[in-house]
């Protein structure tokens, strides 16, 4: 779906996908990028946050979650 540019089904689908499983770290990944894809920083964060704790062990998450407050402009001290 998120190839073929529907964008709100591929949320949908990965959103749903993480509620049912939420131990598969693609479907975050995927979420998390086709959110930044589409210019939702704010909405990549959230999901971001709650891979994080999902995974805490991830440091691709945490890199990822520093891109993405580099891109929003917010500083978390």
């Amino acid at each position: 779906l998120w190839e073929q540019t529907d964008y709100d089904k591929a949320v949908y689908y990965y959103s749903r996908s993480i509620e049912i499983d939420s131990k598969i770290e693609e479907t975050f990944f995927n979420l998390i990028n086709l959110y930044i894809e589409t210019g939702s920083l704010f909405m990549a964060l959230i999901t971001c946050t709650r891979f994080i704790e999902c995974f805490p062990e991830s440091e691709e998450a945490l890199e990822l979650r520093d891109d993405i407050i580099l891109n929003l402009g917010i500083s978390f001290i």
